[in-house]
């Protein structure tokens, strides 16, 4: 199932602990059931642990959605991954072009968008 609630975290990092084989750092998605409509609880998401988030994959076609999720993660003051990427720089790398595309690549709600 998508990590999208604050059960599958626990759950994933309590099993990896029994087995005690791996260190896991959760991935968290972005939207609920990575269908790209209502943002998950990320604040809640990376209490529970998660170190990062992405609809893996699959693009978030609403760019209000998109925006959200940006605007949410730049308020998240921390880094917990080995390579120091961080929840922001995931977010863009991942689905900002497929916003763009879903524009034909005009951005229509960044900050030239409006010059």
């Amino acid at each position: 199932p998508p990590n999208d609630n604050r059960a599958i975290t626990e759950l994933m990092i309590r099993r990896a602990e029994e087995v005690g084989a791996v260190r896991v750092y959760p991935i968290g998605a972005v939207t609920m059931g990575l269908k790209g409509e209502r943002l998950t609880e990320m604040g809640e998401l990376m209490e529970a642990g998660c170190v990062g988030f992405s609809d893996d994959g699959l693009p978030i076609m609403n760019p209000d959605i998109m925006r959200s999720a940006l605007e949410y993660a730049r308020g998240f003051d921390r880094v917990d991954m080995p390579d120091h990427r961080f929840v922001q720089a995931a977010l863009v790398q991942r689905h900002a072009p497929a916003v763009l595309q879903f524009h034909r690549g005009i951005d229509h709600h960044g900050q030239f968008s409006s010059d």
